[in-house]
């Protein structure tokens, strides 16, 4: 048997391991049409990796316990890292994407100021070896990286990341040229996106768009776990997709971007430039907690007309995404998600009621993030976990 129809095999025996209910050798055997001798070879070799444990189970019919297959939780582990609110987030994952480790460093405590592309990175560079050190196993080679804006897989680049103001960051390069270690990136919203599917909100979910709202807005669909991705994995930058061409002047340049109106950002910027010398906030930027609390609990003050107007567009774009997508599920997360909770919540599903075509939402559809901050760095170990038979290969 050619190495390659081998390694396909391993990697279709490991699919069914992850994706089936209670996989047993004989269900797996019959769902890919195998011998049960071709089967157990498949399986040994499995074990051989260190990729597979098995347990058993309830007793069969014939009075013998069957024996269920799972990948094995102590011996491989992959590393994810993810930027946002100029914190980066670290995890690492065992091979069933439960976090064994997590950290976080902050390198500036306003979440909406500008920071250097080259401080990030040096930042990134110079944490990764203190959390390597954590990987309590064998670590699989390679770190996943969720990064802002849009980017060039292959390159491993940033291309450019309007609200940040980072152009042509070559993140991939300074990693691996530091750590020894290929990287895989993709946009942050997306990673997070990949977690809520698989582990998250949307698990169980066949068609799933996840909205992430942060400085940006990106929404990511999802079919069975796997995301469509567009040209060079840009897919879904709907926050710069023009709602008012002759309104609010967007980082990016252009005049009516979503993100200009209806980002954390935009949010931050309104209510700041509303208040005078009564500023009611701890710090320059208000943080979104103080905003909910003064919003719910004073409904004529400027943070609930504020949130409001941003209620309305996220709840207008949700509907559209709806009817273009017909999606069972929409999550939302990001650090904008924490807002829609309570009033605030049914205040965006009014919205989507609204606007949204007969019969393609109930309120069951709406849902938010369930791993909060740390989703972006957990799908972007699931990157890694997704490379794993190549990546055990590696001498």
């Amino acid at each position: 048997m050619s190495s390659i129809v081998q390694n396909s095999n391993l990697q279709n025996v490991l699919n069914c391991v992850y994706k089936m209910e209670s996989p047993t050798r004989a269900r797996i055997a019959q769902r890919l049409g195998l011998s049960r001798t071709a089967l157990t070879s498949l399986v040994n070799e499995l074990f051989e990796l260190d990729l597979l444990s098995e347990k058993e189970t309830e007793e069969h019919k014939n009075g013998r316990p069957g024996v269920i297959l799972s990948p094995n939780t102590t011996s491989w582990f992959a590393c994810g890292a993810s930027f946002d609110q100029n914190t980066w987030s670290f995890v690492i994952l065992n091979l069933l994407g439960e976090v064994v480790y997590r950290r976080q460093v902050q390198i500036d405590p306003d979440p909406i100021k500008t920071v250097s592309s080259d401080y990030a990175v040096s930042c990134l560079v110079d944490t990764l070896p203190s959390v390597l050190q954590q990987c309590p196993g064998k670590l699989l080679p390679m770190i996943g990286i969720g990064v802002p804006g849009f980017i060039d897989k292959e390159q491993g680049m940033i291309e450019y990341a309007s609200d940040l103001g980072w152009r042509n960051v070559r993140i991939s390069k300074a990693v691996e040229d530091a750590i020894g270690l290929p990287v895989t990136i993709l946009n942050r919203h997306m990673t997070s996106g990949l977690a809520e599917s698989r582990i998250g909100a949307g698990i169980h979910t066949k068609d799933m768009v996840y909205l992430g709202i942060s400085t940006g807005l990106i929404a990511c669909n999802f079919s069975d776990g796997d995301f469509l991705i567009g040209s060079n994995y840009n897919l879904g930058e709907v926050g710069h997709t023009i709602i008012d061409p002759y309104g609010t002047r967007c980082t990016c340049g252009k005049k009516g971007c979503l993100q200009a109106v209806a980002s954390q950002t935009a949010l931050c910027n309104n209510i700041r430039s509303h208040y005078g010398d009564s500023w009611p906030f701890s710090s320059f930027t208000p943080s979104l907690e103080e905003i909910y609390d003064i919003a719910t609990n004073n409904p004529d003050s400027i943070c609930a007309k504020e949130l409001s107007v941003t209620i309305r567009y996220i709840g207008i774009l949700c509907s559209n995404l709806f009817n273009l997508f017909n999606p069972d599920r929409i999550v939302i997360g990001g650090p904008v998600s924490a807002l829609f909770k309570g009033i605030l919540l049914d205040e965006l599903e009014r919205v989507i009621t609204e606007s949204v075509v007969p019969h393609h939402f109930d309120k069951s559809m709406i849902k938010t993030s369930t791993l909060q901050n740390w989703g972006s760095s957990i799908g972007a170990g699931l990157l890694v976990l997704d490379n794993i038979l190549s990546l055990v290969f590696i001498k």
